[in-house]
């Protein structure tokens, strides 16, 4: 997350994400003092977020002030150095849609090899590279699935 492609991809995700995110964030155990610290809010800022009422609308008011690459970047620190791990991944996995990309192939990699592999002849000169932006409907999934080997 150093280069200038990846922060712009943060402030993008965030933007995207604003409204998940204030169901994730926990503002009031250090993230607000780390915010602070490392110069992403003034104190009358932080000051505004906490006397929201609820922690949706801190959170809401936290993202509204979240403007620019570099302290998105910051922010992302300071989920890490707070322990919100799960925040970090939910930002840098684009709200869980790369995780879904991943499932998506893996589940038309397990397709192809149990019902388009074996109608196709041994003789047969086809390549099946796979494709991770290939969709296959799958009418039934075994809940039992074997690794390929």
């Amino acid at each position: 997350m150093t280069g200038a492609g990846d922060k712009a991809s943060i402030l993008s995700a965030i933007t995207t994400l604003k409204s998940p995110l204030a169901d994730y964030i926990e503002p009031d155990f250090g993230l607000l003092n780390e915010l602070l610290r490392l110069h992403v809010l003034t104190r009358r800022q932080a000051n505004d977020v906490r006397s929201q009422r609820t922690v949706f609308r801190k959170n809401d008011a936290l993202l509204d002030l979240l403007t620019s690459e570099e302290q998105c970047v910051k922010f992302v620190t300071a989920l890490q150095r707070t322990g919100q791990h799960h925040v970090v991944n939910f930002i840098t996995q684009n709200g869980g849609q790369k995780h879904n990309l991943i499932v998506t192939y893996l589940v038309n990699l397990l397709y192809v090899k149990e019902h388009l592999l074996p109608v196709i002849p041994v003789d047969s000169n086809y390549d099946l590279p796979p494709d991770p932006t290939s969709s296959f409907l799958v009418a039934e999934q075994s809940s039992a699935v074997e690794p390929f080997q």
